[in-house]
Protein backbone atom coordinates (compact mmCIF):
# COMPACT_ATOMS: atom_id res chain seq x y z
CA UNK A 1 0.00 0.00 0.00
CA UNK A 2 1.33 3.46 -0.53
CA UNK A 3 2.32 4.76 2.47
CA UNK A 4 0.49 7.26 4.07
CA UNK A 5 1.52 7.94 7.94
CA UNK A 6 -0.87 8.22 10.86
CA UNK A 7 -3.77 6.54 8.87
CA UNK A 8 -4.34 2.89 9.70
CA UNK A 9 -4.73 -0.03 7.61
CA UNK A 10 -8.53 0.21 9.65
CA UNK A 11 -9.33 3.24 8.70
CA UNK A 12 -8.60 2.95 4.77
CA UNK A 13 -11.06 0.18 4.57
CA UNK A 14 -13.67 2.08 6.91
CA UNK A 15 -13.52 5.28 4.67
CA UNK A 16 -13.94 3.07 1.35
CA UNK A 17 -16.98 1.53 2.61
CA UNK A 18 -18.29 4.61 4.10
CA UNK A 19 -18.44 6.48 0.89
CA UNK A 20 -19.06 3.56 -1.23
CA UNK A 21 -22.79 3.59 1.33
CA UNK A 22 -23.39 7.34 0.62
CA UNK A 23 -23.01 7.00 -2.60
CA UNK A 24 -25.72 3.77 -2.99
CA UNK A 25 -27.88 6.08 -0.78
CA UNK A 26 -27.70 9.06 -3.04
CA UNK A 27 -28.57 5.95 -5.92
CA UNK A 28 -31.32 4.73 -3.69
CA UNK A 29 -33.18 7.87 -3.16
CA UNK A 30 -36.41 7.97 -4.44
CA UNK A 31 -36.30 10.96 -6.25
CA UNK A 32 -33.31 10.58 -8.19
CA UNK A 33 -32.31 14.36 -9.20
CA UNK A 34 -29.43 15.48 -10.97
CA UNK A 35 -28.09 16.22 -7.12
CA UNK A 36 -28.20 12.76 -5.57
CA UNK A 37 -26.60 11.17 -8.84
CA UNK A 38 -23.55 13.84 -8.55
CA UNK A 39 -23.45 13.66 -5.18
CA UNK A 40 -23.35 9.87 -5.73
CA UNK A 41 -20.36 9.83 -8.30
CA UNK A 42 -18.25 12.79 -6.49
CA UNK A 43 -18.45 9.61 -3.28
CA UNK A 44 -17.83 6.95 -6.06
CA UNK A 45 -14.57 8.91 -7.28
CA UNK A 46 -13.21 9.54 -4.05
CA UNK A 47 -13.74 6.01 -2.81
CA UNK A 48 -12.31 5.01 -6.37
CA UNK A 49 -9.28 6.95 -5.23
CA UNK A 50 -8.56 6.12 -2.21
CA UNK A 51 -8.59 2.11 -3.33
CA UNK A 52 -5.58 3.49 -6.09
CA UNK A 53 -3.86 4.96 -2.92
CA UNK A 54 -3.90 1.46 -1.63
CA UNK A 55 -2.79 -0.46 -4.42
CA UNK A 56 -6.85 -2.07 -5.13
CA UNK A 57 -5.91 -0.60 -8.59
CA UNK A 58 -9.21 -2.94 -10.17
CA UNK A 59 -11.38 -2.17 -7.59
CA UNK A 60 -10.28 1.70 -8.05
CA UNK A 61 -11.21 1.13 -11.82
CA UNK A 62 -13.98 0.22 -11.27
CA UNK A 63 -15.02 2.56 -8.71
CA UNK A 64 -13.66 5.61 -11.13
CA UNK A 65 -15.69 3.97 -14.03
CA UNK A 66 -18.69 3.99 -12.09
CA UNK A 67 -18.30 7.47 -11.14
CA UNK A 68 -17.55 8.78 -14.70
CA UNK A 69 -20.81 6.80 -16.03
CA UNK A 70 -23.17 8.93 -13.42
CA UNK A 71 -21.50 11.75 -14.66
CA UNK A 72 -21.39 11.16 -18.34
CA UNK A 73 -25.46 10.19 -18.01
CA UNK A 74 -26.32 14.11 -16.26
CA UNK A 75 -24.48 15.69 -18.85
CA UNK A 76 -21.24 16.62 -17.10
CA UNK A 77 -17.85 16.23 -19.20
CA UNK A 78 -15.98 15.15 -16.08
CA UNK A 79 -17.09 11.30 -16.23
CA UNK A 80 -14.79 11.53 -19.50
CA UNK A 81 -11.70 11.52 -18.02
CA UNK A 82 -12.26 8.79 -15.43
CA UNK A 83 -13.64 6.44 -17.74
CA UNK A 84 -10.92 6.41 -19.47
CA UNK A 85 -8.52 5.86 -16.90
CA UNK A 86 -10.70 2.71 -16.65
CA UNK A 87 -10.90 1.53 -20.13
CA UNK A 88 -9.91 2.87 -23.15
CA UNK A 89 -11.98 1.86 -25.19
CA UNK A 90 -14.81 2.86 -23.34
CA UNK A 91 -13.16 6.59 -22.67
CA UNK A 92 -12.55 6.79 -27.20
CA UNK A 93 -16.83 5.67 -27.33
CA UNK A 94 -17.42 8.48 -24.60
CA UNK A 95 -15.66 11.36 -26.00
CA UNK A 96 -16.91 10.38 -29.38
CA UNK A 97 -20.76 10.86 -27.96
CA UNK A 98 -19.98 13.59 -25.80
CA UNK A 99 -18.55 15.76 -28.74
CA UNK A 100 -21.64 14.85 -31.16
CA UNK A 101 -24.26 15.76 -28.11
CA UNK A 102 -22.26 19.18 -27.88
CA UNK A 103 -22.11 19.64 -31.57
CA UNK A 104 -25.91 18.66 -32.22
CA UNK A 105 -27.44 20.48 -29.27
CA UNK A 106 -28.77 24.13 -29.93
CA UNK A 107 -28.03 26.59 -27.96
CA UNK A 108 -30.56 26.92 -25.04
CA UNK A 109 -32.33 23.92 -25.36
CA UNK A 110 -32.35 20.31 -24.61
CA UNK A 111 -36.00 19.46 -24.91
CA UNK A 112 -34.72 16.98 -27.89
CA UNK A 113 -32.59 15.31 -25.91
CA UNK A 114 -35.19 12.87 -23.45
CA UNK A 115 -31.91 11.16 -22.17
CA UNK A 116 -31.04 13.81 -19.81
CA UNK A 117 -33.12 15.05 -16.62
CA UNK A 118 -35.37 17.54 -16.75
CA UNK A 119 -34.18 19.32 -14.23
CA UNK A 120 -31.06 20.22 -16.36
CA UNK A 121 -32.44 22.62 -19.08
CA UNK A 122 -29.48 24.73 -19.89
CA UNK A 123 -27.33 24.12 -23.23
CA UNK A 124 -24.62 21.35 -23.06
CA UNK A 125 -22.92 23.18 -25.74
CA UNK A 126 -22.78 26.80 -23.69
CA UNK A 127 -21.41 24.50 -20.80
CA UNK A 128 -18.57 22.47 -22.65
CA UNK A 129 -17.39 26.08 -24.12
CA UNK A 130 -17.40 28.26 -20.90
CA UNK A 131 -17.11 25.89 -18.15
CA UNK A 132 -13.50 25.24 -17.18
CA UNK A 133 -14.11 22.11 -15.94
CA UNK A 134 -15.65 20.87 -18.62
CA UNK A 135 -13.30 22.25 -21.64
CA UNK A 136 -10.38 20.84 -19.52
CA UNK A 137 -11.72 17.24 -19.00
CA UNK A 138 -12.46 17.41 -23.06
CA UNK A 139 -8.89 17.88 -23.54
CA UNK A 140 -7.59 15.78 -21.01
CA UNK A 141 -9.94 13.13 -22.58
CA UNK A 142 -8.21 13.46 -25.70
CA UNK A 143 -4.96 13.26 -24.58
CA UNK A 144 -5.62 9.80 -22.48
CA UNK A 145 -6.55 9.08 -26.29
CA UNK A 146 -3.76 9.88 -27.57
CA UNK A 147 -4.99 12.36 -29.85
CA UNK A 148 -2.56 14.80 -31.85
CA UNK A 149 -3.36 18.26 -33.43
CA UNK A 150 -0.59 17.04 -36.16
CA UNK A 151 -2.25 13.98 -37.52
CA UNK A 152 -4.13 16.31 -39.83
CA UNK A 153 -7.77 16.64 -40.91
CA UNK A 154 -10.65 17.71 -39.51
CA UNK A 155 -10.51 15.75 -36.13
CA UNK A 156 -7.15 16.93 -35.80
CA UNK A 157 -8.69 21.11 -36.51
CA UNK A 158 -11.13 19.68 -34.05
CA UNK A 159 -9.05 18.85 -31.17
CA UNK A 160 -6.89 22.15 -31.95
CA UNK A 161 -9.89 24.24 -31.84
CA UNK A 162 -10.95 22.33 -28.46
CA UNK A 163 -7.37 22.89 -26.64
CA UNK A 164 -7.12 26.43 -27.97
CA UNK A 165 -10.26 27.61 -26.50
CA UNK A 166 -9.05 26.21 -23.60
CA UNK A 167 -6.26 28.55 -23.62
CA UNK A 168 -7.77 31.46 -24.86
CA UNK A 169 -10.75 31.36 -22.21
CA UNK A 170 -8.98 30.06 -19.05
CA UNK A 171 -5.33 29.95 -19.87
CA UNK A 172 -3.80 31.54 -16.41
CA UNK A 173 -5.76 29.27 -14.51
CA UNK A 174 -4.51 26.50 -12.25
CA UNK A 175 -5.12 23.04 -13.06
CA UNK A 176 -6.13 21.19 -9.94
CA UNK A 177 -3.36 20.81 -7.64
CA UNK A 178 -0.75 20.28 -10.21
CA UNK A 179 0.73 24.38 -9.47
CA UNK A 180 0.75 24.58 -13.33
CA UNK A 181 -1.34 26.77 -15.06
CA UNK A 182 -3.88 25.45 -18.23
CA UNK A 183 -0.94 27.58 -20.80
CA UNK A 184 1.75 25.09 -19.17
CA UNK A 185 -0.15 21.69 -18.40
CA UNK A 186 -1.22 21.61 -22.12
CA UNK A 187 1.87 22.79 -23.26
CA UNK A 188 3.45 20.03 -21.45
CA UNK A 189 1.38 17.62 -22.76
CA UNK A 190 2.09 18.93 -25.85
CA UNK A 191 5.35 18.68 -26.07
CA UNK A 192 5.06 14.61 -24.24
CA UNK A 193 2.99 14.11 -27.39
CA UNK A 194 5.49 15.20 -30.08
CA UNK A 195 7.66 13.04 -29.15
CA UNK A 196 5.20 10.14 -29.36
CA UNK A 197 4.59 11.30 -33.08
CA UNK A 198 8.23 12.09 -34.08
CA UNK A 199 10.83 12.49 -32.15
CA UNK A 200 10.89 9.20 -30.24
CA UNK A 201 15.04 9.53 -29.97
CA UNK A 202 15.13 13.24 -29.30
CA UNK A 203 16.40 14.87 -26.25
CA UNK A 204 13.45 16.01 -23.53
CA UNK A 205 12.91 19.96 -24.44
CA UNK A 206 14.21 21.04 -21.63
CA UNK A 207 11.59 23.75 -20.88
CA UNK A 208 9.23 20.18 -20.36
CA UNK A 209 11.83 18.55 -18.09
CA UNK A 210 12.00 21.75 -15.69
CA UNK A 211 8.04 21.63 -15.79
CA UNK A 212 8.12 18.34 -14.49
CA UNK A 213 10.20 18.63 -11.81
CA UNK A 214 8.20 21.78 -10.69
CA UNK A 215 5.30 19.74 -10.53
CA UNK A 216 7.11 16.87 -7.95
CA UNK A 217 8.43 19.93 -5.83
CA UNK A 218 5.04 21.61 -5.72
CA UNK A 219 3.20 18.34 -4.52
CA UNK A 220 5.96 18.31 -2.01
CA UNK A 221 5.09 21.62 -0.53
CA UNK A 222 1.36 21.13 -0.91
CA UNK A 223 1.41 17.77 1.12
CA UNK A 224 3.67 19.53 3.57
CA UNK A 225 1.41 22.14 4.03
CA UNK A 226 -1.51 19.13 4.52
CA UNK A 227 0.03 16.93 6.74
CA UNK A 228 -0.40 20.43 9.63
CA UNK A 229 -3.92 19.75 9.87
CA UNK A 230 -3.48 16.60 11.42
CA UNK A 231 -7.33 16.09 11.69
CA UNK A 232 -8.38 15.91 8.13
CA UNK A 233 -4.78 14.42 7.05
CA UNK A 234 -5.99 11.51 9.39
CA UNK A 235 -9.59 11.51 8.12
CA UNK A 236 -8.10 11.71 3.99
CA UNK A 237 -10.65 14.19 3.82
CA UNK A 238 -10.45 15.10 0.40
CA UNK A 239 -9.00 12.02 -1.64
CA UNK A 240 -9.01 12.55 -5.15
CA UNK A 241 -6.86 15.68 -4.24
CA UNK A 242 -4.53 13.86 -2.37
CA UNK A 243 -4.11 11.77 -5.38
CA UNK A 244 -4.13 14.50 -7.91
CA UNK A 245 -6.21 12.84 -11.16
CA UNK A 246 -4.89 15.74 -13.33
CA UNK A 247 -1.16 14.60 -12.39
CA UNK A 248 -2.45 10.84 -13.35
CA UNK A 249 -3.49 12.22 -16.62
CA UNK A 250 -0.19 14.02 -17.68
CA UNK A 251 1.81 11.18 -16.38
CA UNK A 252 -0.11 8.70 -18.27
CA UNK A 253 0.51 11.17 -21.39
CA UNK A 254 4.34 11.28 -20.40
CA UNK A 255 4.47 7.03 -20.37
CA UNK A 256 2.73 6.67 -23.35
CA UNK A 257 4.72 8.80 -25.57
CA UNK A 258 7.68 7.11 -24.68
CA UNK A 259 8.92 8.69 -21.19
CA UNK A 260 10.87 5.91 -19.08
CA UNK A 261 9.29 5.47 -15.75
CA UNK A 262 13.09 6.01 -14.29
CA UNK A 263 13.20 9.33 -16.22
CA UNK A 264 9.45 10.62 -14.54
CA UNK A 265 11.10 9.46 -11.16
CA UNK A 266 14.19 11.40 -11.77
CA UNK A 267 12.58 14.29 -12.40
CA UNK A 268 10.10 14.62 -10.09
CA UNK A 269 11.69 13.04 -7.13
CA UNK A 270 8.92 10.81 -7.01
CA UNK A 271 10.71 7.83 -5.20
CA UNK A 272 7.72 5.68 -5.82
CA UNK A 273 5.72 3.62 -2.81
CA UNK A 274 4.79 6.85 -0.86
CA UNK A 275 2.11 9.53 -1.25
CA UNK A 276 4.32 12.02 -3.19
CA UNK A 277 4.63 9.43 -5.83
CA UNK A 278 1.21 8.55 -5.97
CA UNK A 279 0.32 10.01 -8.97
CA UNK A 280 3.27 8.26 -11.05
CA UNK A 281 2.80 4.29 -9.32
CA UNK A 282 -1.05 4.63 -10.54
CA UNK A 283 -0.26 5.99 -13.72
CA UNK A 284 1.87 2.87 -14.22
CA UNK A 285 -0.63 0.70 -13.23
CA UNK A 286 -3.39 1.84 -15.03
CA UNK A 287 -1.65 1.83 -18.49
Amino acid sequence: MIELSDVTEEWWGQRVRFLVSRAEAHLDARSETLMHRACAATLLRDAGCLLLLREEYGAGRERLAQAGEQLLEIGLAAGLVLVALHDEGRGREALGSYRARVEETPIGRLDAKPDLPEDRRESVEAEARSSFGSMLSVVQAGLLQGERDVDGGLGGERRGAERGELLDRHGIREVGETGMSVFRYVGVAASMEQRRSALVDAEPPLEMVRAVELLGRHREERLGVARRDEYRWRLVARPAELLDLDSVVLMQVALAAGFGEAALREWTGWAGGDVEGAPLDVAVQLR
